[in-house]
């Protein structure tokens, strides 16, 4: 664990994730031109996500272990934020990674996961995937942004309701 733990640092530390060419790369090719419709368009779609994570799940309890995760997520996410600092792309503010958008809407994806429905696992990976897009799009992420949240949000969302619910 701790070898996972020491590789997370270097690969994300502040000095690792200072502007690189294939984060630009990454941003350059996705911008779309009208960048507040693809920021709408994410918002809208994690709405959905969160709302379709808490209505598929089989009981009270189960539900209130997603909501549960999507508090702590969020609040892990903010401290992460706050503590690494990165400026985004647009250069608007210092909060960039990870994207928290991306997380949610993965989060959400790996509760919707939890109901063992492949087909709504499925459909809701792909917006899951879609929302870190268009958060590159939106030029408020750089992509490493995104593969980290992707990357917690999934973890958060199928792994911690099950240990809520069995506490």
């Amino acid at each position: 664990m701790m070898k996972y733990v020491l590789l997370f640092t270097l690969l994300f530390s502040p000095q690792a994730l200072a502007e690189n060419a294939a984060d630009e790369w990454v941003r350059d090719n996705a911008k779309w031109e009208n960048t507040k419709l693809a920021g709408k368009v994410s918002d809208y779609t994690v709405v959905f996500l969160a709302a379709s994570s808490l209505a598929v799940q089989d009981s009270w309890k189960q539900a209130g272990a997603v909501a549960g995760m999507h508090v702590g997520a969020a609040l892990l996410n903010q401290g992460v934020k706050h503590s690494v600092a990165r400026c985004r792309p647009d250069g608007s503010d210092c909060v960039s990674f990870y994207s928290g958008h991306t997380s949610l809407a993965f989060a959400s994806a790996g509760a919707i996961c939890l109901s063992e429905n492949t087909e709504m696992c499925v459909g809701a990976l792909v917006l899951a995937g879609g929302v870190g897009y268009l958060r590159i799009a939106a030029n408020k992420h750089w992509g490493t942004d995104v593969l980290v949240g992707a990357g917690v949000g999934y973890a958060c969302g199928r792994y911690v309701p099950t240990i809520i619910v069995v506490f």
